[in-house]
């Protein structure tokens, strides 16, 4: 695991991974403030994200990291860590609200 080309196995640890920490985080500071994804904190983090995702397509050539996280195996894994999430705050129901602002929850969309 971890040797050049990553596969499937190495996507579902940054799966677990990023699970783990949200976790973590809900344990140690709570729920993700809804503060946090309105007016000029989302333009600011929309322009830092557009500025990464033009650095990332200007290097994907030289560095094999950012080209497996635009390829196919990071996709799938990524996705059906989201679709595992979403499924999850499909069948709670009525904690929706309280699902969508965990932390374990964001992770998988920040990926």
């Amino acid at each position: 695991m971890w040797k050049q080309p990553w596969g499937s196995a190495e996507g579902w640890a940054i799966c677990a991974g990023l699970l783990i920490t949200g976790f973590g985080l809900q344990l140690i500071t709570g729920p993700v403030q809804a503060g946090l994804f309105q007016y000029p904190v989302n333009v600011a983090g929309g322009l830092i994200f557009l500025l990464v995702l033009c650095i990332g397509f200007v290097v994907s050539r030289k560095i094999t990291v950012v080209q497996w996280f635009s390829g196919l195996t990071a996709s799938i894994t990524s996705l059906s860590a989201l679709l595992s999430v979403v499924l999850v705050m499909g069948f709670v129901g009525p904690g929706i609200e309280r699902i969508t602002m965990s932390w374990p929850f964001v992770q998988p969309i920040s990926w």
